[in-house]
């Protein structure tokens, strides 16, 4: 009778060992522990990061439409879309178009501190306006920017991917007066916002419910934010 040497009978247990380890291993990591769950995001700490990134910006394009309706402004102005460059610390440049009673308008702005021109519809040259009287004197979209990102309450993370987050929530009416002017206090607004997951930048807020008193029911708002940081040359008009 043969008997298998003792060195070889020890190689072949350490073998099954190894065996028996390994396919334990492949179901639960590499060193036999649970593979450990992805940390769940907080869509408040999110907004909360966002809203300082989007404060510390220098410049940025700043677009609004509508769905539905337009945004009154007085005077039998209702505006459609806006888009344009801010600046820090005061530069604006906009072109606005809209309906000026049933006539479709198009016109321009620029501010610069306490300097605001505004194109003639009509003519197209540049008229100064005190900005008491300017039709978007109220217009601070950096601070308005700023309060959507504060302001949201009972934030909820709809969506996550490697793009951004999407998150839902309710914002007061009054919190939004920086970019809507005259706005209907007590309200509370539906709102969606899409933040990018590298960079935390603003790309879009969706509004929904009466912002301004005289508006029509079921206007919604979109604003997208692009061009951040990027270089933005904005001079009073040559007249």
């Amino acid at each position: 009778m043969r008997y298998v040497p003792r060195m070889l009978c020890s190689l072949i247990v350490v073998t099954m060992a190894l065996a028996v380890a390994c396919g334990r291993d492949s179901d639960e990591g590499s060193l036999g522990i649970p593979a450990a769950s992805p940390t769940p995001v907080n869509p408040q700490a999110v907004l909360e990061r966002s809203g300082e990134v989007m404060e510390a910006l220098e410049s940025f394009h700043f677009r609004l439409t509508h769905e539905n309706g337009g945004t009154p402004l007085g005077q039998g102005l209702v505006i459609r879309e806006v888009q344009g460059d801010v600046a820090r610390p005061d530069k604006i440049s906009l072109e606005l178009s809209g309906l000026a009673g049933n006539l479709a308008m198009r016109l321009s702005l620029i501010a610069i501190g306490e300097d605001s021109f505004i194109s003639n519809p009509i003519t197209g040259e540049w008229e100064a306006v005190p900005p008491e009287v300017s039709p978007l004197g109220f217009f601070e979209p950096t601070k308005g920017v700023s309060e959507i990102m504060k302001r949201i309450e009972s934030p909820r993370l709809i969506s996550t991917d490697d793009d951004g987050y999407t998150i839902s929530g309710t914002i007061p009416s009054e919190s939004l007066a920086s970019l809507f002017g005259a706005v209907e206090e007590g309200n509370s607004i539906d709102i969606n916002v899409v933040i990018d997951a590298t960079s935390l930048f603003l790309l879009e807020a969706r509004l929904e419910g009466r912002i301004t008193a005289s508006e029509q029911d079921g206007v919604i708002r979109i604003i997208t934010l692009s061009h951040f940081n990027e270089p933005v040359e904005i001079e009073l008009p040559v007249r």
